[in-house]
Parts: structure tokens; sequence; C-alpha cells
């Protein structure tokens, strides 16, 4: 990926977490925050990204334990809630107002367990969800619960 910038903030429960912006802060409901999924390292937003920036401050930051953020040396630190603290953390870190949260597969699960808490606080413009699930994806994927019995 490639940034304007790039960041660490210590997020919920003291993780380091990266977060990386492309583009500009033009105010209240300018700023896009990329989500990703379990594993992954914003491949999924390579070709979004950039036209996004033309229009939006457009955020993407590694979950901990993914990417150039910290692991946690505690596994119960690694659960959605945990995940949506960090995403609330970097919300306030940021100052943004109204932000757009965009995520996939797991980034739906961590941007709805932020949004009621997120939009208390600061509002947000719009929700992207895609190709997620609430509860236990594992049951779920591909119409199947192949992934939860292996």
């Amino acid at each position: 990926m490639l940034y304007d910038t790039q960041h660490f903030l210590v997020g919920a429960h003291g993780a380091k977490l990266f977060y990386g912006c492309r583009g500009v802060d033009r105010g209240p409901g300018s700023t896009v925050i990329l989500n990703d999924g379990l594993g992954c390292d914003g491949f999924a937003w390579r070709y979004l990204q950039p036209k996004l920036a033309e229009h939006y401050r457009v955020v993407h930051w590694h979950y901990r334990a993914h990417g150039r953020s910290d692991t946690p040396s505690d596994p119960q630190q690694m659960r959605i809630e945990q995940l949506a603290d960090d995403l609330l953390s970097l919300c306030e870190h940021l100052g943004c107002r109204d932000p757009i949260l965009v995520g996939h597969s797991l980034g739906v699960q961590v941007m709805l367990e932020a949004f009621a808490r997120l939009h208390q606080r600061m509002g947000v413009r719009a929700l992207v969800l895609l190709c997620g699930s609430h509860g236990r994806i594992t049951h779920s994927f591909h119409g199947n619960d192949r992934l939860a019995r292996a």
C-alpha cells in the first residue's frame, strides 16, 4: 500500500497499532477508515484507496497481530471487542468526526461492534459492509460449517 504518511498509536489495552493515511482531511465526514479481513494486509483496497484519496482522507490500519501492529501476549486480547476498542482509539486519535467506515470480512464485525459506541461519541457518516457476517463467521463461511469443524 502507498501512504502519504505512516504512523503508530497506542490503542486500547496498550496495543501498538500501525496506520497509514492518504489524501486530505476536509472536515467532518471526510475520513474513510478501511478495515481489513482476517489476516489481510490491505490488498483488498489496492485499487480503491487511491481513488478515494482524491476526495477523502483515507486511513488504513492494521489490527493487533496483523501487519506492522503489535501482537498481544494474551490471546484474550484478540477478540472482536478489543479490535473494536482499537478502532475507537484510532478515531479519537485522528479526531475525525462522522467517519465513513469501510470493511470486509472480519472488518464488518469490527465495525458493527464499534458502531454504537462510535456513533454516540463522534457520529458515523456511513457504514460500507463488504462480504462479512455477524456472529461466528467460521460457521457460515461459503455457506457451510466446514471451516468451523476443521
